[in-house]
């Protein structure tokens, strides 16, 4: 996988790459994660509802782009 021109291929790299990130001066908080998801799964609006605000968190000011996912246990 490439980003912004450099090949993700190690997770030293990835962390490497994502200590740099911020926004609005704070530092990007980031796990690597090794599972591979199935392509091509979607939700419906409705389905997505139920976990909007409860375990999924958007940022007010990039509602798209910024998300927190908690899981369900």
């Amino acid at each position: 996988m490439v980003w912004n021109g450099f090949y993700l291929k190690t997770e030293e790299i990835c962390n490497q790459i994502m200590s740099t990130l911020t926004w609005k001066e704070v530092k990007a908080k980031v796990k690597f994660i090794i599972k591979e998801y199935e392509k091509g799964v979607t939700y419906s609006k409705d389905e997505m509802k139920q976990y909007e605000g409860v375990n999924i968190l958007r940022n007010k000011e990039l509602k798209k782009w910024s998300i927190i996912i908690t899981p369900s246990l």
